[in-house]
């Protein structure tokens, strides 16, 4: 039977891949921390570490154990994260999946108050679309989802976190920018640039609230959010984009909002049941809603 403390001393230096760092975090010795990693590959017979100058990364075989060891992984950071708050330390890891749109310009600030109160969590944050995100929630791989539609999931706990407006803009001299409100039929005759294809969510419900096919208002698509933004900066076209990521933009006179066209895709929170959470994801949790309840954007 392999001892457990080994095990665990095996996950810090899988995590961390630095015996300084782990050592300082488990409060030993780097001796007595390179022997436990010893005996650990004496019991198994097999070594598991590449060691290197840059650090400790895992071999085929620790990559191996690793993963038989996702589960008891997460039950250990569930019990640490609990009996670190009982003793008043927040702390722990918390994996978020979210959209780009929520990771650049929602997560940052809230973060920021978030780490400074509590240097002991450690985050993960990774851009998914929705379908990704709720598998990764469903497996257990993901803490924190965000989404921009509702998830029809019915196992999973879902929380409204805060609007968000999606509005067309376009550079101020674009033939549009003066007009008064703005039609289906000046759209299409307009070029777009898209952040995503067909198959997104977010699309077919922009495409299905103005009654348009995406044929009829293909022009550019580009994979980054920030492109997008440059592209209609500069007057290429088009740009169907959430408030929250032109608020620079539209303060500099950069872009124009077009009157006629607004809809709101609502952020909305995913998780698995409470009693398969540890109390820090717990109060990153209420906290994260309490802060965007709170938020306002300018249009």
């Amino acid at each position: 039977m392999i001892n457990t403390e080994l095990l665990s001393t095996f996950l810090e230096v899988a995590k961390f891949k630095n015996l300084r760092v782990v050592a300082q975090r488990m409060c030993i010795s780097q001796p007595a921390l390179t022997k436990r990693i010893k005996n650990l590959e004496e019991q198994m017979g097999i070594s598991l570490f590449l060691r290197k100058r840059s650090g400790m990364d895992l071999n085929s075989f620790g990559k191996s154990l690793l993963e038989h060891c996702r589960g008891y992984a997460k039950e250990l950071d569930g019990v640490q994260s609990w009996i670190d708050t009982q003793k008043g330390n927040v702390a722990g890891q918390i994996v978020i999946s979210c959209p780009s749109t929520f990771m650049s310009y929602t997560l940052p600030d809230f973060l920021k108050d978030f780490l400074q109160r509590y240097p002991q969590v450690f985050i993960n944050i990774s851009a998914t679309i929705s379908q990704v995100t709720e598998d990764l929630i469903l497996k257990g791989d993901a803490n924190v989802g965000i989404l921009i539609s509702r998830s029809s999931k019915r196992s999973l706990k879902i929380q409204e976190l805060c609007d968000n407006p999606l509005v067309i803009v376009c550079a101020p001299d674009h033939p549009l920018a003066q007009k008064k409100v703005v039609t289906r039929s000046d759209i299409i005759k307009h070029r777009m640039i898209w952040f995503a294809d067909a198959r997104s969510r977010t699309v077919r419900s922009i495409l299905a609230h103005m009654k348009l096919r995406y044929e009829q208002t293909e022009g550019l698509r580009v994979s980054d959010l920030e492109a997008c933004k440059l592209y209609a900066v500069k007057g290429l076209g088009l740009a169907i984009m959430s408030v929250w990521q032109l608020q620079e933009e539209i303060e500099e006179g950069k872009l124009i909002i077009l009157k006629g066209f607004r809809m709101n895709r609502p952020f909305y929170m995913i998780s698995r049941s409470e009693k398969y959470e540890s109390p820090t994801v717990s109060l990153f949790k209420r906290e994260l809603v309490a802060y965007c309840r709170k938020l306002k954007c300018s249009e």
